[in-house]
């Protein structure tokens, strides 16, 4: 290459658990960067052959995503590619039209583990792709099971339709775990999406991408990531996608609270409403669930269409509570496919310029010295002055968000252009 320095990637195009061959030519790039330094190798896994265990976790070679870190070894997502759907009816405790389109989501999870299994870091990120309903939603996710030692950090990115960024927050752990009986915490995420109307219908009319086949643009989406400074067992949560909610905001104040079917109710809900425990949690007297989990990117019926219109099986599957039909979902019927369900959503419309993400994910950045790492913004909120301070605010200068909201990807390879070199 002339003398000059580039990067080579190779990628391998079938998974690596099932039946890859792992020679990573199966497409082969050569980057290059004027100056190579503006690409920062921070965020490049390093796989060295005299040393194929850096960080002594146990975990060699390609097998640790994270090699370099003792805390972090695999990622896992949910589902493993795709998305799962959420879908709530909010006429709760009624059934309501059961068109099982005032709220739907397209979800996934990562979970970043170390050596022995355990959860460092949960990613949940969530595409709020329809509403169609006069009611206003809040939006949440509870996880339960945390060990009352739990600690660390949460950061919520959210984006508006348009695909821009609207806020980057972050917080305490402490400040959204909830004691249970002294055995163990929940963390509750109760406001993802505090408002459905404003997130994704602003104009107010309240009905978006429920009256027409088409989708008429993006999604508002939002993702969270929970760092624990300790790992934690990971089997007590359960599985993914945990206890997503949604709660509908009522006259007076009063959040009404929809589950997944056999999941706890919110503490301190309107005494008013039906105790939801046990196995009948969620469900009317007919076995008919207020919200939905669907292991695809499901197309979920337009606006007055009854779920059992748009797919006759689901009845069958109702009544006999999920042990026949288990497929209902996969295909509506062949002579109303067009007018009664939406179409495919385009995974193009899902692109987001994350900044947080679970590959790069490597703690809070100190500001005195990892500059070159992503993660909180670098603000005097949220880091001390240190020596590096000249160099924070020319890289702020240049651009503010990364004071003002994250030190993502954008700001980490500004800090050569601005500082001469990463501390």
């Amino acid at each position: 290459m002339q003398g000059d320095d580039f990067f080579l990637i190779g990628f391998e195009d079938l998974r690596r658990d099932k039946e890859a061959d792992e020679d990573f030519n199966d497409v082969v790039v050569i980057a290059h960067a004027n100056p190579i330094e503006a690409v920062a190798e921070t965020v490049v896994p390093l796989y060295l052959p005299g040393d194929p265990d850096p960080d002594q976790d146990g975990v060699s070679g390609l097998s640790d995503y994270f090699p370099e870190d003792p805390d972090r070894s695999f990622i896992v997502r949910t589902p493993a590619t795709g998305w799962q759907t959420l879908a709530f009816e909010d006429r709760y405790p009624l059934v309501g039209d059961a068109d099982f389109n005032d709220a739907v989501f397209q979800v996934a999870h990562e979970e970043v583990l170390d050596a022995n299994g355990n959860l460092k870091t949960l990613i949940g990120t969530y595409h709020l792709f329809a509403r169609g309903a006069a009611l206003d939603h809040a939006f949440g996710v509870a996880v339960h099971g945390l060990p009352t030692w739990a600690t660390g950090s949460i950061e919520i990115e959210r984006f508006a339709p348009s695909g821009t960024r609207s806020t980057l927050e972050s917080r305490s752990l402490a400040d959204a775990l909830e004691l249970n009986q002294g055995i163990e915490s929940t963390l509750a995420l109760e406001d993802l999406v505090s408002s459905t109307m404003s997130a994704l219908s602003p104009n107010g009319k309240g009905y978006t991408n429920t009256v027409s086949p088409e989708l008429d643009g993006g999604p508002a989406s939002v993702r969270f990531v929970v760092t624990f400074d300790t790992p934690v067992a990971r089997a007590p949560l359960g599985a993914a996608p945990f206890d997503p909610f949604l709660s509908v905001l009522r006259e007076g104040g009063e959040r009404w609270d929809i589950h997944l079917p056999n999941r706890p109710a919110r503490p301190g809900r309107p005494s008013h409403l039906p105790d939801e425990s046990g196995s009948n949690a969620f469900l009317d007297p007919d076995g008919f669930p207020f919200a939905l989990l669907l292991p695809n990117a499901w197309r979920f019926p337009l606006e007055r269409v009854p779920i059992e219109t748009a797919y006759p099986t689901f009845v069958n599957w109702r009544n006999t509570r999920g042990a026949a039909s288990q497929t209902w979902y996969s295909a509506p019927t062949s002579t109303s496919q067009s007018t009664r369900v939406t179409n495919a959503m385009q995974e193009t419309l899902r692109t987001r310029g994350w900044s947080l993400k679970a590959s790069t994910v490597r703690g809070n950045p100190d500001c005195a010295t990892d500059l070159c790492m992503e993660g909180r913004a670098c603000s005097a909120e949220t880091c001390p002055k240190s020596a590096l301070q000249d160099c924070i605010d020319a890289v702020c200068t240049k651009d503010p968000y990364c004071c003002d909201s994250g030190w993502d990807a954008l700001c980490v390879a500004a800090v050569i252009p601005s500082c001469g070199q990463c501390p």
